[in-house]
């Protein structure tokens, strides 16, 4: 599956708004949601130490460390709820995207 977030954000209906858990529902079977406790962090730090160049051999801790730091960005199947996709927003003097992946 290969998508970007910015295409994932069009035509999409926001059902939810509620403590910062934002959920948005697609016609095409996907969820983008930004609860923090519907994270699945064993299966990011999955893909982050073991899939994407710039975080391989990461610590668990380091990752878990990020998302307590970041805004999480998650993709969903809408049928079966499982995680798709995952990337963060740290925001400062400069907002950065961070650790996408799908």
């Amino acid at each position: 599956m290969a998508w970007t977030f910015k295409a994932f954000a069009l035509k999409t209906q926001v059902v939810a708004l509620c403590c910062h858990a934002v959920i948005t529902h697609r016609d095409d079977g996907y969820e983008l949601s930004v609860d923090p406790d519907r994270l699945d962090v064993v299966l990011v730090h999955h893909w982050l130490s073991t899939d994407a160049f710039w975080a391989l051999g990461r610590s668990r801790e380091t990752v878990e460390r990020s998302v307590r730091a970041s805004l999480n960005f998650a993709v969903y199947e809408t049928a079966g709820g499982a995680q798709v996709a995952y990337a963060r927003v740290v925001a400062g003097a400069v907002r950065h995207l961070l650790d996408l992946e799908n």
